[in-house]
């Protein structure tokens, strides 16, 4: 009976011990710029120029194991509106997400790590029209597919550079009776930043 006590502490012990060796939980703070062309659509097809003015995201994760990861992602764009077919335009949209993110890592000995991966959630955006002097508001179900990498910095700290593109079919944004817009949103971001692994 003590020898089985002793084994099943050594074993407790051992499993903690390497469960405070290794990091379980992160924290990740993300910036960089972001791009999207896209046809809006008020009972034809608007053609609106967006030149992006930046994306950031703040993600909260946990490390399944060496190679997956899971994160539950803050994500924002914003970007302004230069011009609707051809004319110019001085308007605003900015996007807002909640994104559950499952990444699949690929760890190399030189501390780099590749990563691809995709999330599920829920967008919303705001546009400005300046003809209107009005806003217009919606939010519906987001997809998003992420690429990138990491790189060790210390043991704890980790570069980040990560490509992605957020998704959202058919997003409606309503403002008052006679503004509405159905956009094909698609948003590209090359975001760096860093990761702090507790």
């Amino acid at each position: 009976m003590c020898k089985k006590l002793i084994l099943i502490s050594i074993i407790i012990l051992s499993f903690t011990t390497q469960l405070y060796a290794q990091s379980i939980f992160y924290i990740k703070g993300s910036l960089g710029p972001a791009s999207q062309k896209e046809n809006y659509f008020a009972g034809g097809d608007l053609d609106y120029d967006l030149a992006g003015l930046g994306a950031s995201s703040l993600s909260l994760g946990l490390n399944i194991g060496p190679q997956m990861t899971g994160e539950l992602e803050f994500t924002g764009r914003s970007m302004t509106i230069d011009s609707v077919n051809g004319m110019a335009y001085d308007g605003d949209l900015d996007a807002s997400a909640i994104m559950f993110n499952g990444l699949f890592k690929v760890p190399f000995q030189n501390g780099f790590s590749f990563l691809i991966g995709g999330g599920l959630g829920v967008i919303s955006a705001k546009l400005y029209d300046p003809i209107f002097d009005n806003y217009a508001e919606g939010s519906t179900f987001a997809t998003q597919f992420i690429i990138g990498g990491e790189a060790e910095i210390t043991d704890r700290l980790d570069f980040t550079f990560e490509f992605k593109r957020l998704s959202a079919v058919d997003l409606e944004l309503t403002g008052d009776a006679v503004f509405q817009e159905n956009i094909s949103f698609h948003n590209n971001a090359v975001m760096l930043g860093l990761k702090y692994n507790f």
